[in-house]
């Protein structure tokens, strides 16, 4: 049986409260979100992503994750790419990013964006390899329901890649489903490669 703590720690605002939680190993996780590009943990981050996407697709031909994916040296460049992305995007005020931390290092990240009818759009999930399966991705995925953020979200929708078997085993444990009606936007991905899964407050975490 997982067991959560929240400690809300004033900032500034209640709106960037921090909060603690226990992973399944005992160990107490913090989860920040970042107000600013100097609060996002830039060098590390790009390595969870990376790491965290190789580990998943590690046994998924290359072909099959893209067609212009030659070596793994190619998902590397991929990758990091993506990430670059990501942040200009936060940096223009068009993303949420949320950091998990186990004292000072940095486990995991999350970004998300707001959408019409009280839903968000998570559009990245990271966890370094070495601390998945202890709950870190399930607190960052619903942090942004917390008193903080947004407690009015009503869904979180999410598009997986439609190869990522690991990844859909995790958003179903959590409650997540196939959500046909979501209509995919811009992506860094091709659309073809992705399916829209979807959390829904009414049938719970």
């Amino acid at each position: 049986m997982r067991v959560s703590i929240f400690l809300f720690v004033s900032i500034n605002t209640l709106l960037f409260g921090d909060q603690f939680f226990f992973d399944k190993q005992g160990e107490v996780v913090r989860i920040a979100i970042a107000k600013t590009g100097e609060e996002v943990v830039t060098g590390a981050g790009k390595e969870i992503l990376v790491a965290s996407f190789m580990t998943a697709y590690e046994d998924v031909p290359l072909m099959d994750l893209n067609p212009d994916f030659k070596s793994t040296g190619d998902v590397r460049r991929f990758y990091q790419n993506y990430f670059e992305s990501e942040f200009a995007h936060f940096q223009k005020g068009s993303l949420i990013w949320v950091q998990a931390f186990m004292g000072e290092k940095l486990v995991g990240w999350a970004t998300f964006e707001l959408e019409e009818n009280n839903q968000a759009y998570m559009n990245l999930l990271a966890v370094d390899p070495s601390y998945q399966k202890r709950g870190i991705g399930k607190e960052l995925v619903f942090s942004i329901c917390s008193e903080e953020l947004f407690p009015n979200t009503e869904a979180i929708n999410v598009l997986l890649r439609k190869v990522n078997l690991t990844g859909r085993y995790f958003y179903e444990s959590i409650g997540f489903e196939d959500a046909p009606d979501y209509e995919s936007k811009d992506n860094f991905v091709d659309n073809s490669l992705l399916l829209p899964i979807r959390w829904n407050k009414l049938r719970g975490a």
